[in-house]
């Protein structure tokens, strides 16, 4: 008989991963750790090269990019229970391409790198899944880049303040200073 933390980790794993098969889901749930971390802990370092996926069971943790040297960051979005955290630097081997911080008292299903890996090739239908929350996820980062883009335009659009600013706009982009948008 399964003990409760297979059984909760099997929940957590139906829920981001609707449609496995329970033998599927129970093989994936032997391959996590449960953990708990604080409010305000950082699971992923954005530009850091990190070996683990995660899961989030319960809480909430808030994924930002950061804008440029000295400028802050940009909240991408919050997630909560039943989200993926991770995954894109893992598939790509590539340093992690954002920031992900708890807001709150987090649990976490963790999986190690060479797990998610072999748990990709034996199961077409998780890494399936897996590129298709991946990719809604990268439309919605768009959609906010955009927005912060639009929102920075307003601000240096034509006739404003910024613009008036014409002997110092520079001559290759004939833009104003930086500092004035």
């Amino acid at each position: 008989m399964a003990d409760t933390q297979t059984l909760d980790k099997v929940a957590l794993l139906r829920l981001a991963f609707n449609g496995l098969a329970e033998n599927e889901l129970a093989e994936m749930a032997a391959l996590t750790d449960l953990r708990a971390y604080p409010p305000d802990h950082v699971l992923c370092h954005e530009g850091a090269y990190e070996e683990i996926f995660y899961i989030l069971a319960e809480g909430n943790a808030q994924i930002s990019k950061k804008i440029g040297e000295g400028e802050g960051e940009l909240i991408l979005r919050i997630v909560g229970r039943g989200d993926l955290i991770g995954e894109m630097a893992l598939i790509q081997n590539a340093p992690r391409a954002a920031t992900v911080r708890t807001l709150t008292e987090c649990r976490v299903l963790e999986m190690e790198k060479q797990d998610f890996e072999a748990t990709l090739q034996r199961s077409p239908r998780i890494a399936l899944d897996i590129i298709r929350i991946t990719l809604d996820r990268l439309r919605a980062n768009d959609r906010a880049m955009i927005a912060e883009l639009q929102k920075s335009n307003r601000v240096c659009a034509p006739g404003s303040t910024a613009t008036k600013w014409s002997s110092s706009r520079s001559p290759r982009t004939n833009c104003a200073p930086r500092s004035l948008c």
